[in-house]
């Protein structure tokens, strides 16, 4: 192997070198910014006028806000309604309507 090759082998070696070590911290760094979310179904049993406020979904109480979207693509958003929420750093994302098989 002549000098020219040896040197690009080694250059090639260094770059995988390289491209390993430093992809496990941007691995773990995705896996961060699932970490404080939340998702879960229930039964709506209460909730406020006009959405924002307080609701209580198969028992576990959420504050929603102006920032929280609503999907009632499924049906509406009713007392007794199935619904998907979704939580993001302890804030409600968005609170989905969904088919009553989803919540059985």
């Amino acid at each position: 192997m002549s000098i020219r090759q040896q040197i690009i082998c080694g250059k090639l070696l260094a770059s995988t070198l390289l491209l390993i070590l430093t992809t496990p911290p941007l691995l773990e760094a995705k896996n961060d910014d699932h970490r404080d979310r939340d998702r879960f179904y229930g039964w709506i049993e209460s909730m406020p006028p006009g959405f924002h406020g307080t609701w209580t979904i198969s028992g576990r109480q959420i504050t929603t806000n102006p920032r929280t979207e609503f999907d009632q693509l499924d049906g509406p958003l009713k007392t007794g309604a199935c619904v998907k929420v979704d939580i993001r750093s302890g804030k409600v994302h968005e609170i989905d309507s969904e088919p009553l098989s989803n919540c059985r």
